[in-house]
Formats: structure tokens, C-alpha cells, sequence
């Protein structure tokens, strides 16, 4: 987060970081900055199938379940109810936003003042904004992530992956050496200081340990990615750690989730927009596409696309 420019929205509204902990809590805070702003955006989302993965998750059901090797998929009824009024409803009002590629762009440009991202996305964050030519200062923020009121904390497990291709028995052999020394601590901590990647043993799981293996190296750890890390750490303690299962025809089932509602709402802000341009007042503008029909026709229309999008799917 933009801890500079939320200080002072925030102080005004007094606010404080607690109302940021729940998708419910963030979306009237949101509303609070769009309105106080003067129609400014609050906050944006990186990877939106893993906001699928992990609400479904926090209200016990996973989305894509293998059972005795039969994939079932669910959507439950509350976790997609709450993606629609915490996430949908709020993009269509102009609370939320998505601009650039990465939200750490759209921090940089003042499209919004916060994001929920990767650890990665930690080496990008911003030290200035511009916003209307404008260029200041600021300081970052990390909290946790924020989950629905009543739900479980769930946190998603994933990453950059590796692959042993077909090769001869020898190169394969040389591709798990290989493995084996990248993923021991004494590597993967300087790699983590460096990527802001999360390491990938227990024994690496000490914040302490990157600092100091980014100073043996020489490496620039930067305040952002070192808080970024240490909060996540500690946050995984309280947290059920969780990886979606691997199945045929789960990568294009993550894209459909990424594209689905974000696509949708796009559209529909663009269509929000026409109408108040044309004189509709703002308020039935929105309550135009936040309807019930609507939203069981968006449910609907997600579970098909997921359906055809395994079925074609070749790997």
C-alpha cells in the first residue's frame, strides 16, 4: 500500500489499518476514497484466479476437487457470492480499478492507492507516484491479506515452476543435481533475497536468515521486499497453506477463472459509465447490473466456460 497517501486520507476518515483486514471492511473503505478522492480508485487485485481458489477455500470447499481421481468442480454458493458484492459490485461503482499489466504499475501511475499481489510484486513496488504530472514521494505498507468476514485464513501456495524435459537418463539425472542444490537453503535464501521469491524449505522460512545471506552476497535487499517476506512468514503460521491440485486441463481452467469476472467487470464499468454519461444517475446506473439474475447468470456462465475449457483442453 501507498502508506503516504493513505495517511492522509485515512487521518480525515479516521481509519486505521483494521479496516482493511476483510474484503467487507475494504470495499466500504474503498467507497470512502472514491467518494473523498473525487472519483479516485482504492485498491486492485494481481492474479485473479487465486482470488476463485482461495475464497472458495476460506468458506471450506475447494474449487477444483480430485476425488478417487474424478475432478468435481464447485462453486460455492457464498464464496461466489462474496466475490461478486466485495469485488465485482465495488470495480463496477469505480472503487476498485486495474489499469497497467501489475498493480504496482497502477500504484506508480495513482490509479489506486493499494493491491493485493505476490511477494514478487514487492521488488516492483514504487517509491514515487505521478498523478497528473506530478511526481512525489512515498512510503510503502504491507498487511496482510484480506479475507471475508467469517471465513478461514487460507493463504495460496505457488510459484515459478520447474521441468525435467525427456532427455537421457544422464541429463536427468543432472537436472535433479541441479534441483537439489537450488532448493537447499544456502541457495534458495540468496535467491529469495534477490527475486523476493518465498523460499521453498522450512528450514529457509526465517526472514533473518535472507537478510543475512543477501550481506554475505552483496545482494540489495530493499526494505519493501524484507517486510513483504517477514510478514508472509509469519502469516502462513496462522494460515491454512494451500496449492490447487494438479489436473489435465488446469492451466486453462486457471485462465478462464483469471479472465471470467475481471473481463465482465470491465465491461460492465464501461457500460456504467455510458449510462451516467447519458443521464442515468449514478446509483441506478450500477443497481442496473448488480441484480440477482445477473449474478446467477455470471455463476452459470463461469461454470460452462470452466466445463469447455477442460474438455478442449490437450494436457
Amino acid at each position: 500500500m501507498n502508506e503516504s497517501d493513505w495517511l492522509t486520507f485515512a487521518t480525515y476518515h479516521g481509519l486505521d489499518y483494521t479496516d482493511l483486514l476483510t474484503m467487507e471492511g475494504l470495499a466500504r473503505t474503498a467507497q470512502l476514497y472514491y467518494n473523498w478522492s473525487n472519483g479516485r480508485a482504492f485498491w486492485g487485485r494481481d492474479s485473479m484466479a487465486n482470488l476463485f481458489v482461495v475464497s472458495s477455500k476460506q468458506f471450506g470447499t475447494e474449487i477444483f476437487e480430485i476425488r478417487d481421481g474424478q475432478l468435481t468442480i464447485n462453486l460455492n454458493e457464498e464464496a461466489m457470492r462474496g466475490i461478486w458484492n466485495y469485488y465485482y459490485v465495488p470495480y463496477i461503482s469505480g472503487y476498485f480499478a486495474q489499469h497497467g499489466r501489475f498493480r504496482s504499475e497502477d500504484v506508480r501511475t495513482g490509479e489506486i492507492l493499494a493491491y493485493v499481489g505476490s511477494t514478487v510484486s514487492a521488488v516492483f513496488f514504487p517509491n514515487n507516484v505521478t498523478i497528473d504530472g506530478a511526481t512525489h514521494p512515498i512510503e510503502a505498507r504491507i498487511l496482510p491479506a484480506p479475507v471475508f468476514a467469517g471465513g478461514q485464513r487460507v493463504m495460496v501456495n505457488q510459484g515459478a515452476g520447474m521441468v525435467v524435459t525427456m532427455a537421457t537418463s544422464e541429463e536427468r539425472y543432472a537436472s535433479l543435481v541441479f534441483l537439489q542444490w537450488f532448493t537447499d537453503p544456502a541457495q534458495n535464501l540468496r535467491f529469495s533475497a534477490s527475486s523476493g521469491y518465498m523460499p521453498v524449505r522450512e528450514a529457509a522460512m526465517d526472514a533473518a536468515l535472507i537478510r543475512a545471506a543477501a550481506e554475505e552476497a552483496g545482494i540489495p535487499l530493499s526494505p519493501v521486499t524484507y517486510e513483504t517476506l517477514t510478514i508472509v512468514m509469519a502469516a502462513m503460521r496462522e494460515s491454512t497453506v494451500y496449492a490447487t491440485p494438479p489436473f489435465i486441463g488446469g492451466p486453462e481452467a486457471r485462465i478462464v477463472l483469471y479472465n471470467h469476472i475481471q473481463d465482465k467487470a470491465v465491461a460492465d464499468r464501461t457500460e456504467v459509465l455510458r449510462l451516467i454519461e447519458n443521464g442515468l444517475p449514478r446509483e441506478v446506473a450500477i443497481a442496473t447490473f448488480n441484480t440477482e439474475a445477473n449474478f446467477q447468470a455470471w455463476v452459470t456462465d463461469l461454470y460452462e466456460s470452466l466445463l469447455v475449457a477442460i474438455a478442449l483442453s490437450t494436457f
